[in-house]
């Protein structure tokens, strides 16, 4: 879950919907962004699919009683994280084993130094797994690399509208965006180094050098829970109760 909590308010968007704007804000980058070969139905799948393993677990969300907020996706426990990852993976790999190697990458990333047991035994396990569908492939590690980037460079676009208040100016973005969204390699010569969007009112963004070819919508489902109601209640009856709404955007283009 993709938690903003505001004064009254927790506002949540489920992962598996943010994954989903990701693919549709990657549909409209610029020509040189995407592969124009027999990868991009793939590489478009896993960008879509990246957050399916959350599916389950969002549809009842976790207190933390620690911090007294909604579990996110950033501090969720890692022995049930590894478990959704690893399902969220394999349903990939199903309908398509390439695109499950760059979700196995993403997840794996993230895991990458995290010191506990279980994220240890996961990231061997998907290292394992990343080998032998790059072998079965025979796909070079560069290829990869620049999949994978672009994959990272989607979730960062959808991040951004989902984690920032709208309007939000830049020292108040969440901490991941304060350096701008690292463009993938391949595009560094058109674009630089670094994307820095910003929110040109409560339901524009844009940047100086738009990599987007149009301009173009998005929609987020989000639920706004009160925290009147979940001292009352309890987290997931509050959540499954709580009205679902719709936030437009609108993406600036060229």
């Amino acid at each position: 879950m993709i938690i903003r909590e505001q004064e009254e308010n927790f506002l949540m968007i489920r992962q598996h919907d943010h994954a989903i704007i990701s693919e549709q804000m990657t549909m409209k980058l610029k020509k040189g962004f995407l592969p124009d070969d027999d990868w991009q139905r793939s590489v478009l799948y896993a960008i879509k699919m990246h957050d399916f393993g959350w599916s389950s677990f969002d549809a009842e969300p976790l207190w933390n009683d620690e911090k007294q907020i909604p579990y996110s996706f950033i501090d969720y426990p890692d022995q049930i994280k590894t478990i959704l990852y690893k399902h969220g993976i394999d349903e990939v790999a199903k309908e398509d084993p390439y695109a499950g190697l760059l979700c196995s990458k993403h997840y794996a990333n993230f895991l990458a130094h995290d010191p506990s047991p279980e994220a240890t035994r996961f990231v061997i396990n998907e290292e394992n797994r990343q080998k032998s569908i790059q072998e079965e492939f025979r796909v070079d590690h560069e290829l990869v690399a620049s999949h994978f980037e672009l994959l990272q460079f989607a979730d960062n676009l959808s991040l951004f509208l989902c984690l920032n208040e709208p309007g939000a100016g830049q020292e108040e973005f969440h901490y991941f965006f304060k350096k701008g969204i690292p463009f993938p390699k391949h595009v560094e010569e058109q674009f630089g180094e670094r994307l820095h969007l910003e929110w040109i009112d409560k339901h524009t963004i844009g940047s100086e050098k738009s990599p987007f070819q149009e301009t173009f919508t998005v929609s987020i489902p989000f639920k706004k829970v009160s925290k009147a109601e979940i001292a009352k209640k309890g987290i997931r009856k509050s959540y499954n109760e709580a009205v679902e709404e719709i936030f437009s955007v609108y993406v600036k283009g060229d």
